[in-house]
């Protein structure tokens, strides 16, 4: 895989994270951390007690900043960041750093939407260009667990694990809402957006159904000069979940739900620059293909949980099944076609097609039991198959008809590689109490994986005009650790020491055109950590701060030759870091948050050939991380006349500078990209059950770059470096209403 495959950098944002529900009267009495509940440990817990750093997000929250989708989000939350490729649902996840570059081809980090995990896990899924990117309709909460969570959630969790979870249908009352949206991007294109659920008992304490819609039309705002078309990174999301919530009793309950999503984005938000230079080469907002490029995802899911309450705990059993379709096309004839100028035609295009795909049947049963004397434990069985398929497909066709050229000039490079990845693992965790204030838990998880893939090539660059099939197998082990210290000093305030380890699977060398291909192994996480959370509801403030370092051995860092990615093991990393987040509400109707993030990276030690391929060195960090980020939010409610109430709020978020690349790359060359700040401001009225909101997003219209990268396939090569661009100044007005 090329890094122009998604023509991809990371958004690094670090900004503040709101912890907490706001009282949704007119005086915020309570942000207290003991009002917060979540199940990231797959027991529901205040978050004031759980041994690890999450931040949650409430549906209200999301709802009260306009958040539609993972990049709203993912600047609400500290050293959660993305590698984007300038639409909805493409790109790479990151937590706390840990990325090693446009070559890298699985993800880091895990994503669960409800109980359906939905991030491959296979080595060759190549699912690190695929960022899950649901919409936020009908959302209960959102929980970004930070650190590896090899333990409880397995393979790929290197960084840590997102979960969305949805509303749950309610057995007792019929409820909805509903809301409308429209949106202008100056200097751009316009949107709107329609959200409604619908929740239903159906026999009164016993059955209850959920079903919401969305519909939605985000602006555009980037011109293809190549084409003439404006604002060409339009998008448009549309979906809906449905849910059924069976009570048998008071001890068992049943919930059937399923999901879908389509997203079909018309471009990319991106701008071509001078080759390897911050200067753009047509005018600000502008690149220049010869067609205008397109990005589709769909996404499905199922899941049966059965939760029993049996004994002194809960007896949980989960099916899910979770899949994603994906479809690029982009513009790589400035990239591949120096390389085959002397066989095609003057005035032929290269038009390029690589699309992930999974599907992914998981089977989870779990025990969680309550306090039994001075113990408690979780333990559980896992089994998942999966199967992905990477197609990619790069045709030459006259830029002025959009003919393909005939055989064998047409085909240009044809590759599939499906492979199958199945995995068992059994898991505990055993917690035993000193005291009721001071305890220890233990945990461990092991993991055996089974991999088969069939690699099918052939094309102008390979030189292989009958497709010719190559078939590799692989087979590996891993145990994953935890060791937490808790020691609650009272019941509004508790400190931990943690370590945990995680570890992303290796597999086949499937790039049978070098004679040394060899497996590649898993690499490894361990996670140091203290910190502490506390919630002082008399005096109406609270805080979450923790230290971390961080060592990952053993990276996957994959190289490139002659163009082709080379997977394999180059090197190890630390993290150094710290995240402090703090909310207050000092006086009526006015509450404050503060976001403040640090996060150091760092490569201690690479291989020659790792080094000499990717320009990696010693002591550089990690690409596109940057070391400061934050934010400070400012939330005003206010009564007006009647049962009228006014609300206002102020964000001011920050992102740092950060690499784009590491600091001896060829292909790649590093560029420094300069630091942004971003003001939101939002106003708003509500009267009972009805809320007319106004947003204006970025008001300084700051040109932010989130990412850079050159595509090169030689030295020298002269390419336009690509630039992601963030949304410039944005107006936003939502109608919404209960009922």
């Amino acid at each position: 895989m090329k890094s122009s495959e998604l023509r991809g950098a990371i958004t690094s944002s670090m900004v503040m994270a709101s912890l907490l529900c706001a009282d949704p009267g007119v005086a915020q009495d309570s942000l207290a951390l003991e009002g917060v509940v979540v199940t990231a440990s797959k027991r529901a817990e205040r978050l004031v007690d759980v041994p690890a750093a999450i931040d949650t997000l409430s549906g209200d929250t999301l709802e009260k900043l306009g958040a539609g989708g993972f990049s709203d989000f993912a600047e609400l939350v500290p050293n959660l960041d993305q590698r984007s490729a300038g639409a909805p649902g493409a790109g790479t996840v990151i937590i706390r750093g840990l990325n090693s570059g446009p070559q890298q081809t699985t993800s880091t980090v895990g994503f669960y939407l409800d109980d359906v995990p939905f991030t491959a896990s296979g080595s060759l899924a190549v699912g690190s260009v695929v960022t899950p990117d649901p919409d936020l309709a009908d959302i209960d909460s959102i929980e970004v667990l930070k650190g590896p969570q090899g333990t409880l959630y397995g393979a790929s969790s290197l960084g840590g694990l997102i979960r969305i979870i949805s509303k749950r249908p309610d057995l007792a009352e019929f409820s909805g809402s509903a809301s409308m949206s429209g949106s202008a991007v100056d200097g751009g294109g316009t949107g709107h957006g329609m959200r409604a659920s619908l929740n239903a008992p159906i026999s009164q304490d016993r059955i209850g159904l959920r079903l919401s819609a969305f519909h939605r039309r985000d602006p555009g705002f980037v011109t293809n000069t190549g084409t003439g078309s404006e604002d060409v990174n339009d998008a448009t999301v549309y979906g809906g979940r449905l849910s059924l919530l069976s009570a048998f009793g008071e001890t068992v309950d049943l919930l059937l739900a399923g999901f879908y999503q389509k997203i079909e984005a018309g471009g990319f938000s991106y701008q071509d620059h001078v080759t390897d230079t911050m200067q753009p080469a047509f005018g600000p907002r502008t690149f220049s293909n010869y067609f205008d490029p397109t990005y589709e995802a769909e996404y499905q899911t199922l899941s049966a949980t059965l939760n029993w309450t049996l004994g002194p705990g809960v007896l949980t059993s989960t099916l899910a099944y979770g899949e994603y379709q994906t479809q690029l096309f982009a513009d790589y004839t400035q990239i591949y076609g120096p390389a085959l100028a002397e066989v095609l035609p003057v005035g032929t295009g290269l038009k390029g097609d690589p699309s992930p795909q999974m599907e992914k049947t998981t089977v989870e049963i779990r025990y969680a039991s309550e306090r039994i004397d001075a113990f408690e434990f979780i333990a559980g069985l896992f089994h998942t198959d999966e199967r992905n398929s990477y197609p990619i497909a790069m045709t030459a066709e006259n830029q002025a008809t959009g003919a393909v050229l005939p055989a064998p000039f047409g085909n240009v490079l044809t590759t599939v590689t499906r492979s199958d990845y199945r995995e068992q693992a059994a898991f505990a965790n055993l917690t035993y109490y000193f005291t009721d204030a001071v305890d220890l838990t233990l945990g461990a998880r092991y993991a055996q994986n089974d991999q088969k893939a069939a690699a099918t090539r052939s094309g102008l660059l390979l030189g292989v005009f009958v497709p010719t099939t190559s078939g590799f197998a692989f087979d590996d082990h891993a145990t994953t650790y935890l060791a937490t210290l808790r020691w609650r000093l009272t019941p509004a305030l508790s400190s931990f020491v943690r370590a945990a380890s995680g570890y992303r699977p290796g597999g086949p060398q499937t790039n049978s055109l070098f004679p040394d291909a060899r497996p590649f192994e898993a690499d490894t996480v361990w996670n140091y950590e203290v910190g502490v959370k506390g919630s002082f509801p008399e005096r109406r403030v609270g805080f979450s701060a923790s230290v971390y370092h961080i060592v990952w051995d053993d990276i996957q860092l994959n190289t490139l030759r002659g163009g082709f990615v080379f997977q394999g093991n180059g090197g190890k990393g630390e993290v150094n870091g710290f995240e402090l987040e703090a909310h207050a509400s000092l006086i009526d109707h006015l509450s404050v948050a503060l976001s403040l993030g640090y996060n150091d990276t760092e490569i201690v030690s690479i291989d020659a050939e790792s080094s000499a391929s990717l320009g990696a060195a010693k002591g550089d960090p990690f690409p596109l991380s940057p070391k400061w980020g934050g934010a400070l939010m400012f939330d005003y409610r206010m009564p007006l006349v009647a049962d009228w109430v006014g609300t206002a709020g102020v964000s001011v978020k920050y992102t740092g500078e950060r690499p784009s690349s590491f600091s001896n790359t060829v292909l790649n060359p590093n560029v420094d990209l300069p630091d942004y700040t971003t003001l939101d401001l939002r106003a708003g009225l509500e009267n009972g059950p009805w809320r007319l909101a106004l947003r204006v997003d970025n008001v300084t219209n700051e040109a932010g770059l989130a990412s850079f990268s050159t595509d090169k396939l030689f030295a020298g090569q002269f390419v336009p470096s690509t630039a992601i661009l963030i949304r410039p100044r944005t107006y936003g007005l939502t109608l919404s209403m209960d009922f």
